[in-house]
C-alpha cells in the first residue's frame, strides 16, 4: 500500500467551516466537517478528529518502526530503546495538541 507521506497538517478554511489536512501549499488530501447543519464554527471534536487524521503518517511510521524492531529482536525489551519509543509519543503528543 501507497499514501502519501508526512508530515500532514491541519488547517482551518476560514468562513467554510471546514478544516483541510495535507501538506502545507498543495490540495488537501482530506477535510473534516461538523455534523449538523448551520454550523457556524468548528467544534473541539472536528477539531480533535482533524489533528488525529493529521497524525496518521507519523503514528503509522512510529508502529512500524516498533513492529520493525520487535520482529527483529523477537522480544518486546528491544522497544525499551528511545528512538522507536519517543517518534510513538510524539506522534500520540501530536495528536494531543501538546
Amino acid at each position: 500500500m501507497k499514501f502519501t507521506e508526512g508530515p500532514w497538517t491541519a488547517w482551518e478554511v476560514p468562513g467554510l467551516n471546514v478544516i483541510c489536512i495535507g501538506e502545507e501549499g498543495h490540495m488537501p488530501h482530506a477535510d473534516v466537517h461538523d455534523r449538523g447543519t448551520n454550523v457556524t464554527q468548528i467544534s473541539e471534536e472536528t477539531k480533535a478528529n482533524a489533528a488525529l487524521i493529521a497524525s496518521a503518517p507519523e503514528m503509522y511510521e512510529a508502529l512500524r518502526m516498533l513492529l520493525d524492531r520487535l520482529d527483529e529482536h523477537g522480544s518486546i525489551d528491544c522497544v525499551r530503546e528511545e528512538g522507536p519509543i519517543e517518534d510513538a509519543r510524539n506522534a500520540i503528543a501530536k495528536v494531543e495538541g501538546n
